[in-house]
């Protein structure tokens, strides 16, 4: 236990310093390690980019990879430099060379498909491209999320904004393609899509600095209101804000919050099975573990946990003194049942700290995810 305190007294301390220590974060530009050096000379963009394709002279690109095996990220990166030179016909006979000698990517399929059509290339052949990406992308997140992703860079964004919502639709809890599905619409004024990506990032984004993107998805909302009760499009602002305030429900929230410099934890053991913890901050039951209070600081004397789309049953709340001296021995639970709807309920259980886990039985019996699984 005295480990457990001591190590996370440690992580809040160094974050602290991390915070300090890290400089103005631009577009290529990341923050810096403690200890590391920092250069005042200002790094050319080239040089930030990893290593491209180099081809003898008189040499085609299918020559180029029958030769040699092309150094990872190689093909995206000589890619991106065509594209910032506008070669945009040079990009499909590069994919196409790499794809032709077997070295393949999920993301070229996508690329491909995009420059053929803006290149003239016929409808035939752009279809074949996107059609090739299925084997890859059609049920993995993971490559949908990096072809997205390069698709951005590309300046592609109405292609990037369709891969978002297309993986947001086979990972709805994962919070990435909201987030960045959202940039893209708001910077497009895309109203339809900021209502998408703001009703999902208040619903799954629960990563750390959460409360940051929630106030900024919160007020791309408002603003995309504004806009279409401006123009009159009254059913599409009404939309919107239906969908921001059903994404704002939360099924169970708790909050625990103590006196003194000891350390409490919050473990929550949902009806499904799973266990939200210190070592488990995230369930697939959908449960989150906010913080992890430390009690060295009074403001540190909190720990928070929430189950957005929860399962109906029964949680069983354990409140565990870690160590160090907590102020009469008792610390204050307060529980709050369906927030943001008209049967909201709260209530403040005081709990008396003893050598075992006190237990709080919280009760929840319209679990949506519960309600959701039974309309199926």
């Amino acid at each position: 236990r005295w480990w457990r305190w001591t190590r996370k007294r440690s992580d809040n301390l160094l974050a602290k310093k991390n915070h300090s220590d890290q400089v103005k974060i631009g577009k290529a530009d990341k923050p810096v390690k403690q200890g590391q050096r920092v250069s005042s000379r200002k790094t050319p963009a080239a040089s930030l980019r990893g290593v491209r394709l180099k081809r003898k002279e008189g040499e085609s690109w299918e020559q180029l990879f029958k030769r040699s095996k092309p150094a990872q990220g190689a093909v995206r990166e000589t890619v991106l430099a065509l594209h910032d030179k506008k070669q945009f016909k040079e990009i499909t006979t590069v994919i196409e060379a790499a794809l032709l000698r077997g070295y393949s990517e999920p993301w070229m399929y996508h690329v491909l498909a995009q420059y053929m059509k803006l290149t003239g290339r016929p409808p035939a052949e752009v279809e074949r491209a996107l059609l090739s990406r299925i084997d890859f992308t059609a049920v993995h997140v993971p490559s949908m999320m990096m072809s997205a992703a390069f698709l951005k860079r590309l300046d592609a964004d109405e292609q990037a904004l369709k891969l978002y919502k297309q993986a947001a639709r086979l990972a709805p809890s994962r919070p990435e393609p909201y987030v960045l599905g959202l940039r893209i619409a708001r910077d497009k004024k895309d109203w339809a899509s900021i209502g998408w990506g703001a009703a999902g990032v208040l619903s799954y984004a629960w990563v750390k600095d959460y409360e940051k993107l929630h106030t900024e998805a919160d007020g791309a909302a408002v603003d995309a209101y504004k806009a279409l009760m401006k123009q009159g499009q009254r059913k599409a602002a009404a939309k919107i804000q239906s969908q921001v305030k059903d994404a704002k429900q939360r099924d169970l929230m708790l909050k625990l919050t103590w006196s003194g410099k000891g350390d409490l934890d919050l473990i929550v053991e949902e009806p499904t099975g799973t266990v939200c913890s210190y070592g488990e901050p995230q369930t697939n039951s959908g449960g989150f573990l906010l913080n992890d209070g430390s009690g060295i600081n009074e403001q540190d004397c909190v720990e928070r946990y929430v189950c957005p789309v929860a399962h109906s049953g029964q949680y069983k709340v354990r409140i565990r003194h870690v160590v160090g001296e907590i102020v009469g021995k008792r610390a204050l639970l307060e529980v709050v049942l369906y927030r943001g709807t008209d049967k909201e309920v709260s209530k403040q259980v005081t709990v008396k700290l003893e050598q075992d886990d006190a237990v709080v039985q919280v009760p929840l019996a319209r679990g949506r995810a519960t309600m959701k699984r039974k309309k199926k």
